[in-house]
């Protein structure tokens, strides 16, 4: 005889998640790895018809059949590109802002004094063209560099305010460095969708792997959506930022027949 389980009582460990278009037999797109454990519930609705059967009360019992079921999985996922952000916010669009140079007459200067890591603003020559929400790059394009959004507009030289930002430097700069106003800080930005119904390209194939002290567990949710109405996002640093994901499939009449999901555990 098999294995009986019962799904409603699975937690699965931190998983690596992945998913392709539904109905697809190509390679997994990897989302990435989970933060916590992955909480797997299975919901089901029930009809009993025996209450009230052709103007009859109760004649027959045990004739409950589903009448709906679905499945959920529930995770973190930490750091994600525009297009796994999109996923996990519905109907979510995401754009990656760039970091080429501003034209014009954009705001072109260099550090009047030195930037320590923690620091919310930096000491500038000069200030001319400098505008509240103008992005700016500090130190040469590359890896020395860092992006950010001016919030306060101060006065010029190693004794004046500078500029002011909201994110606290993450490297250290040196007097004299460029100070070079950009069209964007290289972050993606996302906008959330508008529309309450989705197109069935939000629609996907995913699985959820973790591995157990002996063996993998498989997570399979066919043609599921993200059910994140409300995202909780969280932030550490610049380098990390983290939502709660909330992945469901649900059937219900005839398509009751259809796989809406699996589960694979360790023998």
């Amino acid at each position: 005889m098999g294995l009986v389980i019962d799904p409603k009582a699975y937690i699965i460990g931190a998983a690596e998640v992945y998913y392709r278009s539904i109905g697809a037999s190509g390679p997994w797109s990897s989302i990435g790895a989970t933060v916590d454990d992955v909480v797997f519930r299975v919901n089901q609705t029930t009809f009993n018809p025996s209450e009230n059967f052709n103007g009859v009360l109760e004649p027959i019992r045990e004739m409950d059949y589903i009448s709906k079921a679905g499945a959920e999985a529930e995770f973190t996922m930490p750091e994600f590109a525009g297009s796994k952000l999109a996923l996990a916010v519905l109907g979510a669009q995401s754009a990656t802002l760039p970091t080429t140079d501003a034209g014009g007459t954009p705001l072109t200067t260099t550090l009047a004094a030195a930037a320590a890591i923690g620091d919310t603003a930096v000491k500038v020559v000069a200030v001319t063209n400098a505008a509240v929400g103008d992005y700016i790059r500090i130190n040469v394009a590359g890896a020395l560099a860092e992006y950010r959004r001016i919030d306060v507009v101060g006065t010029a030289g190693a004794g004046g305010t500078g500029l002011g930002f909201r994110d606290p430097l993450l490297k250290a700069h040196a007097s004299g460095v460029a100070v070079v106003e950009t069209v964007g800080d290289g972050k993606t930005e996302i906008t959330p969708g508008t529309v309450r119904r989705q197109p069935l390209s939000a629609y996907n194939d995913f699985v959820l792997v973790a591995q157990s002290p002996s063996d993998y567990y498989e997570l399979y949710l066919y043609n599921a959506i993200s059910k994140t109405d409300a995202a909780e996002v969280t932030f550490g640093d610049e380098s990390m930022a983290a939502i709660k994901v909330s992945l469901g499939t649900r059937r219900d009449g005839a398509n009751l027949a259809l796989p809406s999901w699996r589960l694979r555990i360790p023998a």
